[in-house]
């Protein structure tokens, strides 16, 4: 056989592969659009419904209903137009009937149409509200659409010129790199097979489940309410955050959502009320139109009048809108930020323990000052946070310069903590292109920075989740971060030189006492993971093991439009190895999550979720119960409050540790109320309360799957 036989073999080889190849999942897809099946109508049911806003609810209704006979009379024809040159071919071997047909025209027409209509699918795959996982399938639809996508252009490609030149060598041939054909048609395929490259990492990522196989009792269920709440985010004169709370407003045992605007907004706040969330906004006093972002916010009584309180960061300043029993009254903090910083998160602790509530307000730079975001490097840039003791009014001096706290760098969030408990709190720090710095208080006002595994690295550490995740009665904590960016890798990198260490990792501080730490996030699997925000560590399922919520998507990354990533829900299990579970729990969310909240709104024992969503509406994901028992420990949500530290001893012996935390997500405030998850534990021997007053306060008398008020 010579090598012009060899070269046609092959090339029908390749057209009979791609035409069955396209015939076959047209063919097999006929039956669920003819039949209108339950696939079919979720799939145009939910394009339609995003194009409802441009083709009206009429059109929409007849896109749904009609859309998958058409689609379907398309595939058809198009397999009909494919299948005539072998149709052909067998008419003249056996002699049965004469057909002729003009294989090249109709290889091109039917590779055309093919390439055509799973163009489409890609399209409404990608950005409409279909993604590429539909019904549980896997991803299975989206990827066979793609190989008929590119089988479609193949076809095309090899037969649209195939009278004049050999396809596979035309486009190796040098010389004809100047004709026109070269760039109109080879160049953009090759274009689109780089982009699609590029595309196929994060997609694996976002579609992907690290830790299958390892397996969690008692998972819980969820139940999506989207809030009416509509975050507007403007890329120019804005930064990526904004500011979500749960506050009880009126002391009546049900918490409601804070959550902030953005520019030229207003706050709004929701309350849970047969079996839905209304906005209670306007009764409250909340939600006067402001001409700054609200990024930030904290929950506490600051005046000691029995009501919660709300601290505020937006761009122009810190403000604290004061509870009078009802109605809410906000007042300007004026505090002494530059021109250039921007107050995002707030922390809130007692620093001198005088009883009064102190704060230090993480700052980043104003978005029209940006210079990079990715400049590890750059000396005397970002914005200056600011460290502030109350007066005794709720008024504050600066003591950042005082307290050894006085550099710039551009930070997302702090958190007061006792880590050494010694009974004082010292701060945690998150600071983007840099490094977690871990501050201890020395008793006069004045803080030093003490090592940790992380201060010889530069990452992007963000959100800060804090609680004893392996129960050792010593806080630990988990930074998010940017994680494995696959292609961006070298430009999330940004100016590190060679012998700087780059850690785009999540991170998990292991106390081991006195200011001594280890990463353990590989050890526990949870460092690899996605680009991350807000972090939450929470036992969910109620089986006494901490649990680890991830917020992820970042607007300002173009991919993140087309590929969103599911938000992780994390379980840990036995082994104290944690296992991503949020298909299996229904709380995938695949949009622009800055924050993960937790509340238990319907008082059923079990915690519900708020998803604090940029650039879109927010969701609240009420739980269907757990399968455990619990317990809810309620402390005043006073500044005496701040960092106690509540010690449940359970029938069995085991101790359960937990912490009256502030601030902990990413500019967020969840729950102050304590939740111990008891497992089948049917009994309870006490619970010991240490505030940082040094007082100690032991309850006894205590009951299964209820809540205790300590007053």
């Amino acid at each position: 056989m010579n090598l012009h036989k060899i070269k046609n073999a092959i090339r029908c080889v390749v057209v009979c592969v791609l035409v069955i190849w396209i015939v076959k999942v047209f063919a097999t897809s006929l039956p669920y659009k003819f039949s209108n099946h339950e696939v079919t109508q979720h799939i145009f049911g939910t394009i339609g419904l995003w194009l409802s806003a441009a083709i009206g609810d009429t059109l929409w209704g007849l896109f749904w209903k009609y859309m998958g006979y058409i689609i379907g009379m398309w595939e058809l024809a198009i397999s009909i137009i494919l299948l005539l040159p072998f149709i052909s071919w067998i008419g003249r071997k056996t002699k049965l009937f004469s057909l002729k047909v003009n294989t090249a025209k109709m290889f091109t027409l039917g590779g055309l149409g093919a390439t055509m209509i799973t163009g489409g699918a890609i399209f409404f795959h990608l950005f409409s509200q279909l993604w590429i996982e539909v019904l549980d399938d896997g991803g299975s639809l989206f990827y066979t659409a793609v190989t008929v996508f590119f089988g479609g252009i193949i076809l095309f490609l090899m037969h649209r010129e195939s009278d004049e030149k050999k396809w596979i060598l035309w486009i190796l041939t040098p010389r004809i790199w100047k004709h026109w054909l070269f760039w109109v048609e080879i160049v953009p395929i090759g274009f689109i097979l780089i982009v699609w490259s590029f595309l196929s990492f994060f997609v694996h990522q976002a579609y992907t489940d690290r830790y299958p196989d390892i397996e969690v009792a008692d998972l819980p269920t969820y139940e999506s309410i989207t809030l009416p709440f509509e975050h507007k985010y403007a890329i120019e004169p804005s930064l990526p955050f904004f500011a979500s709370a749960v506050i009880d407003v009126d002391n009546d045992g049900t918490e409601e959502i804070f959550l902030g605007w953005g520019l030229n907004q207003a706050d709004v706040l929701y309350k849970y009320q047969d079996g839905g969330f209304v906005d209670v906004t306007t009764e409250h006093g909340i939600g006067h139109e402001k001409w700054s972002e609200t990024f930030g916010a904290a929950v506490i009584d600051a005046d000691k009048n029995g009501y919660d309180d709300i601290f505020i960061a937006r761009e122009n300043d810190v403000y604290i809108s004061f509870n009078e029993g009802w109605v809410f009254t906000e007042k300007k903090l004026n505090l002494p930020f530059n021109e250039i910083s921007a107050p995002l998160s707030i922390a809130l602790g007692d620093i001198n323990k005088d009883g009064w509530v102190d704060m230090y307000v993480a700052a980043y730079i104003k978005n029209r000052f940006v210079e990079s975001q990715t400049g590890f490097n750059l000396e005397d840039y970002g914005a200056s946070s600011l460290l502030f003791l109350n007066n005794g009014d709720n008024t504050f001096t600066d003591i950042t310069e005082s307290a050894g706290m006085d550099y710039i760098h551009n930070t997302f969030q702090g958190n007061f903590v006792d880590i050494d408990n010694d009974l004082d709190v010292d701060l945690v720090v998150s600071h983007d292109t840099g490094q977690v710095r871990t501050w201890r208080n020395n008793g006069d006002n004045t803080f030093t920075n003490m090592p940790n595994p992380n201060s010889e690295q530069y990452g992007y550490p963000m959100g800060n989740a804090i609680g004893d995740y392996n129960n050792d009665w010593l806080v630990d904590f988990a930074f998010s971060n940017v994680g494995n960016m696959g292609p961006m890798n070298k430009i999330v990198r940004g100016d590190l030189r060679a012998d700087q260490v780059y850690n785009p990792d999540i991170i998990v501080f292991e106390n081991q006492g006195n200011f001594e730490f280890l990463d353990t996030a590989k050890d526990i699997h949870v460092a690899d993971y996605e680009f991350s925000w807000g972090m939450l560590f929470e036992d969910l399922n109620a089986d006494t093991r901490e649990d680890l919520v991830i917020s992820e998507n970042y607007v300002q990354l173009p991919y993140n439009h087309l590929v969103y990533l599911p938000g992780r829900t994390l379980f840990q299990a036995e082994n104290g190895k944690f296992t991503d579970k949020e298909k299996e729990t229904n709380t995938v969310n695949r949009a622009f999550e800055i924050a993960a909240l937790v509340a238990d709104f319907n008082n059923d024992g079990a915690l519900d979720m708020v998803r604090a969503n940029l650039q879109g509406q927010s969701v609240v994901q009420m739980s269907n119960g757990i399968n455990n028992n619990y317990l809810k420990v309620e402390l005043p949500n006073t500044t005496e409050s701040i960092w106690a530290k509540a010690q449940l001893t359970l029938g069995s012996g085991q101790v359960l540790t937990k912490y009256f935390i502030t601030s902990e997500w990413l500019c967020s405030d969840g729950t102050h109320i304590l939740y111990f998850g008891l497992g089948k534990e049917e009994s309870l021997q006490k619970l010991e309360i240490t505030y940082i007053s040094g007082e100690v306060e032991t309850v006894i008398d205590l009951g299964i799957n209820s809540l205790v008020q300590v007053n």
